[in-house]
């Protein structure tokens, strides 16, 4: 599973925009449930390769028409009102 998220500032903003990629490995996964687990094998900012503390993951998903809601948690599945919700476009 590859992931690409760009978190993007305004002008003046202290901080300067930034790409964030990370690949992942699929686990399990349910599709009764929506839920998948993922090893992260890599991660990425701005093309630098960086470190992390929690390679295992736990994913709630839902796809309903154009969305995709998606929660996820380095602790247990949770619940998908706690979704982050993507659109097709």
């Amino acid at each position: 599973m590859y992931w690409v998220r760009v978190q993007e500032r305004p002008p003046g903003d202290a901080l300067p925009s930034s790409i964030h990629e990370q690949f992942a490995e699929i686990t399990t996964w349910d599709a009764v449930t929506g839920h998948l687990t993922y090893r992260i094998v890599w991660i990425r900012v701005n093309g630098q390769y960086g470190g992390f503390d929690a390679p295992s993951w736990f994913a709630s998903l839902a796809v309903e028409g154009d969305t995709l809601k998606i929660a996820v948690s380095d602790v247990d599945f949770p619940a998908l009102d706690e979704a982050e919700t993507y659109h097709r476009q």
